[in-house]
C-alpha cells in the first residue's frame, strides 16, 4: 500500500499518518526523514545548484518501489500524479487549524494566523507545479 497524505498545516497530516503506519505496519516518510537520508548533498549540485525538487522525486520514486509507504507532507504532493499511490487530502476549519498549530507550537494565535495563511499559500503554489490529472482544484478544498 502507498499513500500520500496531503494537507493544509493544522489539519492533523502527522497524527493521521503515524496512526494509518501503526493500523497497516506502514512506513511514514516525508521532507524531513527523506533529506536526511540523502546525506552530503554537495554530491547532488551541478555547478553549485541543486534541484531539490528533482532529488527528493527521484527519492520517493526510490522508495515507492521497494515499500509499502505514507508519503506525508510537502513531499506528498510530488505523488499526485501516480496512478499506484492512494491520495488523500486533509482539511480543517482554518480557525481550528489556527488554534492546533498554536497550541503545538506554543505561539500565539496571531503567529499561528499568520503562519497558516502563508502554508496554504504556499501549497497553493507547490500543487501547482507538480504534474497532476486530478479531478479537484487545489483552492476547492
Amino acid at each position: 500500500m502507498k499513500i500520500a497524505l496531503c494537507g493544509y498545516l493544522g489539519s492533523s497530516r502527522t497524527e493521521v499518518a503515524e496512526i494509518l503506519a501503526l493500523t497497516f505496519n506502514l512506513e511514514v516518510f516525508n521532507i524531513s526523514r527523506i533529506l536526511s537520508s540523502l546525506g552530503d548533498l554537495s554530491s547532488l549540485s551541478r555547478s553549485g545548484e541543486i534541484d531539490i525538487d528533482r532529488v527528493i522525486r527521484d527519492k520517493l520514486v526510490e522508495i515507492l518501489k521497494n515499500k509499502n509507504v505514507i508519503v506525508e507532507g510537502r513531499s506528498a504532493f510530488m505523488l499526485l500524479d501516480r496512478k499506484d499511490v492512494i491520495k488523500i487530502f486533509l482539511n480543517a476549519p482554518f480557525e481550528f487549524r489556527v488554534k492546533y498549530v498554536s497550541e503545538r507550537r506554543g505561539i500565539s494565535i496571531e503567529e499561528a494566523r499568520d503562519d497558516v495563511t502563508r502554508s496554504d499559500k504556499g501549497k497553493e503554489t507547490l500543487v501547482r507545479r507538480f504534474p497532476c490529472k486530478s479531478p479537484f482544484r487545489f483552492n476547492e478544498l
